[in-house]
């Protein structure tokens, strides 16, 4: 895996994508993001801003690597003597490197289910939210089955509903909105149960191996301004369509995503400041423009 190198002289991203997930996302390098869509995060407070230097490791879930080179060059910007290291993998590849050692300053998460793992084993500290993702139905473009909704996944000319694996975010949130609206029963015995996300997608698009999904909602809303231009989310959408997003209507379900700074780390200070960055206003839009709920956004928790 290689590492992506962020600094106040440019940033280059480099990110080799591991075969389950990331790496089918993206077939070039990311382009270098404009920061002056980002700006400053607080000028009020740009006296104060703390001046901190040294590598900043941080891991990042491969859904959020748009929108983390656009802030991470922001933030350095603020802080030119901090040089951002970013390792982006999926989600379930990162969480258990930190569970078996591994001390990234920040580790940021979609989906707080693999934090509370990490917060239960004691790894991980100062842990914010700083933006929700939601489900959303996708099937074929094509949709051969005709589902439109749900409920129409308990019908029996669906065959194969591809579903987060239990212990993950989205396996566990799906199995919840499932289970609250009578149809898991129904539902499990269809289930294919991927460990990384991104594969939920591709079962139904690239793959043609299911006849709907319940995936993260980023990638389907993200086609709006500068995101057209970078190929991990339209890649990774080609062939398939949402028909219900779940976040929002009858069943209403936002997933927290979380970021921490990691015990034992080397440069906490920074990736305390690195968090905080993230929930400012600037950084905020650039998560809405990727297709994730913002935090002062509209959302449903349970």
């Amino acid at each position: 895996m290689q590492s992506v190198r962020l600094s106040a002289q440019g940033v280059v991203l480099m990110v080799a994508l591991t075969l389950a997930g990331c790496r089918q996302q993206a077939t070039r390098p990311l382009a270098a993001p404009n920061a002056a869509a980002v700006g400053p995060a607080k000028d009020a407070e740009k006296a104060e801003t703390p001046k901190l230097s040294g590598k900043l490791n941080v891991f990042v879930p491969c859904a959020f690597v748009p929108p983390l080179a656009e802030i991470t060059e922001a933030f350095t910007k603020e802080h030119p003597q901090v040089e951002v290291i970013e390792r982006a993998e999926n989600v379930e590849v990162l969480a258990p490197r930190i569970e078996k050692g591994a001390k990234p300053d920040v580790f940021v998460c979609i989906g707080d289910v693999e934090m509370d793992r990490l917060q239960k084993a004691g790894v991980v500290e100062d842990r914010e939210d700083f933006c929700f993702v939601g489900l959303t139905l996708v099937v074929p473009e094509a949709n051969p089955a005709k589902i439109q909704k749900l409920a129409d996944l308990a019908r029996p000319n669906v065959k194969t509903v591809a579903v987060g694996a239990e212990g993950t975010s989205p396996g566990h949130y799906t199995r919840e909105l499932l289970k609250e609206a009578g149809l898991w029963e129904k539902v499990a015995p269809k289930a294919v149960c991927p460990k990384f996300p991104s594969q939920l997608l591709k079962l139904v698009g690239a793959l043609n191996k299911a006849d709907a999904a319940i995936a993260y909602a980023a990638c389907l809303r993200a086609g709006r301004g500068d995101r057209k231009k970078q190929d991990q989310y339209q890649t990774l959408v080609q062939g398939i369509k949402a028909v219900q997003f779940l976040d929002e209507g009858e069943y209403c379900q936002s997933v927290p995503c979380p970021a921490a700074t990691v015990k034992g780390c080397k440069n906490r200070e920074a990736g305390q400041a690195f968090i905080d960055f993230l929930r400012t206003k600037a950084a905020q839009e650039v998560l809405r423009n990727s297709g994730f709920t913002g935090l002062s956004d509209a959302k449903c928790l349970r």
